[in-house]
């Protein structure tokens, strides 16, 4: 069932007894928004000096795909 709030609303209407089924790629879009809320969140709360140094190292927490390359054919 597509996750739009209208949908789920004429589903309950048309189908009271239906159930549920979340797809992966809609609950990762889900995931995703607010995992991105947080951050956005968060971010507002920073220091000026925080702000930069996250920026500055914004890839230690997403390395290259060259990184993960390199690990799976030295092994």
């Amino acid at each position: 069932m597509y996750l739009a709030q209208m949908y789920h609303t004429w589903i309950s209407e048309c189908f009271p007894d239906a159930i549920r089924i979340a797809d992966r790629f809609h609950v990762h879009g889900y995931v995703i928004e607010s995992v991105q809320a947080v951050r956005k969140s968060v971010q507002l709360t920073l220091s000026p000096r925080a702000k930069g140094i996250l920026k500055r190292d914004h890839r230690l927490l997403n390395p290259p795909l060259t990184v993960f390359l390199k690990r799976t054919t030295s092994s």
